[in-house]
């Protein structure tokens, strides 16, 4: 089949679905199939607007790629191109009509999957939607669809690209049934298939031949250290993370680590400012290779989402944890399918969402049991690999593929 794969950022820039896709790309390319990855320019030539020439990639693989806009603020530019890709996206189609599959993620949200689902119904073409979120519900929690007017318009534009999609595809079975229990998409989703992420690879800077600067390391092998790897962001709940911290009081062996970037650090590190000194410690981002490595050398791996988030996403930094066997420490509703599923599988420690009682209590409990056995990570590693590796998950991929090419 001729297919073609669309999302905003694309190999070599390195946000996690710019590297996913590349992956799945080059899957599809040694599967047979004819693939062209439509994005933008990279970010290290985003001053370019000029068209840049199509790049190559396995046996068949093309790239196109096209200019945002950037001759104005960040904030305005933000804004202009959240309209313009999906907008570029739909004309692209139209003018190339040649493809049997066309897929695409929520990125930027709503507009893209709507645009690209008209784009598909004008051309008779396949479409898969794959929702790494669900909005407009996230954006409603986050604030940024709060208004009525706004979010009931998003809904219906959404709705309309997962009712004509011929797969819907999502991380997870929570993240399936609030698809489902949108009213007028109750009983019409029955293609919706669920694929979870897998662990990025290591090899994806420049940098990864350079040695872990020392002051990342533990001072004690037996420092019982808690890690958050990745984005700092609004979605998190990592508040409650600190309100628990100051609730436990001075542990001598006891440290928290925050590994990234993200809007929430700076009212994170204010909210930190009593903590005793030297149980947390705020590090900048880093490579994914040494990121991986102060992930396995941690004792916990914190995934933690405000309440209601779970319904409509699936912390990806949950696959990078199990595949460096770092046990979990899950912050999410009880009810949730990956709070169970930590639970059945013996994978580490789960609290409730939004209460820091709750969080403060099961640390605790994960600090005392640590003294006493450590959990067998090399199980956690193959627990990993049997439901989230990478080989796994492009077998599924394959096979969606190999089911529409004969439907």
């Amino acid at each position: 089949m001729k297919v073609l794969l669309i999302h905003k950022h694309f190999w070599p820039d390195t946000p996690p679905y710019a590297v996913m896709l590349k992956i799945i790309a080059e899957r599809l390319d040694n599967d047979g199939h004819e693939v062209t990855v439509l994005s933008t320019q990279p970010s290290y030539k985003s001053n370019s607007s000029s068209e840049q020439k199509i790049e190559s990639f396995g046996a068949k693989g093309i790239i196109r790629r096209f200019a945002l806009i950037n001759k104005f603020n960040q904030k305005l530019a933000g804004f202009l191109n959240f309209l313009y890709f999906p907008i570029k996206v739909f004309i692209f189609i139209l003018m190339n009509r040649n493809f049997d599959v066309v897929s695409i993620s929520t990125a930027p949200p709503v507009l893209a999957g709507f645009f690209t689902a008209l784009a598909a119904k004008f051309t008779n073409t396949k479409f898969i939607y794959h929702c790494m979120d669900i909005h407009p519900e996230i954006g409603r929690l986050s604030g940024e669809f709060s208004n009525s007017f706004v979010y009931k318009t998003f809904n219906k534009l959404d709705s309309f690209a997962c009712k004509n999609a011929s797969r819907v595809v999502v991380l997870s079975d929570d993240m399936a049934k609030s698809l489902q229990t949108r009213n007028e998409l109750a009983e019409d989703l029955a293609h919706i298939t669920i694929i979870n992420n897998f662990a990025l690879p290591s090899n994806l800077n420049r940098d990864n031949q350079e040695q872990l600067n020392s002051k990342y390391l533990k001072s004690s092998k037996d420092i019982f250290r808690v890690i958050f790897a990745g984005n700092i962001g609004r979605f998190q709940g990592l508040e409650d993370i600190i309100l628990a911290i100051k609730g436990i009081g001075k542990l001598d062996d006891f440290e928290l680590v925050f590994l990234g970037e993200g809007k929430a650090l700076r009212s994170i590190k204010l909210l930190a400012e009593d903590i005793p000194k030297g149980m947390i410690k705020f590090f900048p981002q880093v490579s994914v290779k040494h990121a991986k490595e102060l992930i396995k050398d941690s004792e916990l791996g914190i995934v933690s989402l405000q309440p209601e988030i779970i319904k409509y996403a699936y912390p990806s930094k949950t696959m990078t944890y199990l595949e460096q066997g770092c046990p979990l420490f899950v912050v999410v509703e009880k009810d949730s399918e990956l709070s169970k599923f930590v639970v059945d599988n013996h994978l580490g420690f789960t609290a409730d969402s939004g209460s820091v009682n709750s969080i403060k209590d099961a640390l605790i409990v994960a600090y005392n049991q640590h003294k006493e056995s450590r959990l067998d990570r090399e199980s956690i590693i193959q627990k990993y690999l049997v439901t989230f590796g990478e080989q796994n998950q492009l077998d599924t991929w394959s096979d969606l593929y190999r089911e529409l090419e004969h439907e």
